[in-house]
């Protein structure tokens, strides 16, 4: 009967306690970590950044259809093993399904080795460290921003429009 009252006690502590762990000294929620500072908050110029969206562009369009005929072959090996085809067979259809997904590899490392041009060696290096830091970020930000390319600002507008970081 008294471990009860006890038993809740605990509960409501440990949610609380969960609770106050996010947030900072000031008691507002922390943010995210990679939060850029002030130097890095704007990476590419403007004309980096249009360069960058034309080839992001020129590779989905090549990158699309790959990715279809994939979805395709893959749907019609599976129907190939359900109808009992012989591995003879399938293997034909596997040899061109690996075929498309190496001209898709190849696509994504042209694409990578031609954004690295564009933007440079240390750039390039700054906007890796930044989607490995912020890896679950990557496909909500596109998700929300209907696949557009990053502005190079920080997350929830930590900069001015000037490049500098908001005082808080």
């Amino acid at each position: 009967m008294k471990r009860k009252p006890i038993t809740i006690a605990l509960a409501l502590l440990l949610v609380a306690s969960m609770a106050f762990a996010g947030m900072n000294e000031k008691g507002k929620p922390m943010q995210m970590q990679g939060k850029m500072n002030g130097e890095n908050c704007q990476l590419l110029t403007d004309d980096q950044r249009s360069k960058v969206g034309d080839a992001k562009r020129d590779f989905e369009k090549k990158a699309i259809p790959l990715r279809a005929d994939v979805k395709v072959l893959m749907i019609e090996i599976d129907e190939m093993i359900t109808d009992g085809k012989t591995a003879k067979e399938i293997s034909s259809k596997l040899d061109k399904l690996n075929a498309v997904k190496a001209e898709l590899a190849t696509n994504k490392l042209d694409h990578q080795v031609e954004v690295r041009k564009i933007v440079g060696e240390e750039n390039y290096r700054k906007m890796q460290m930044h989607k490995k830091m912020m890896p679950g970020m990557q496909g909500e930000h596109r998700k929300k921003t209907g696949g557009k390319m990053h502005d190079g600002r920080g997350q929830k507008g930590e900069c001015r429009n000037d490049g500098q970081p908001r005082n808080k």
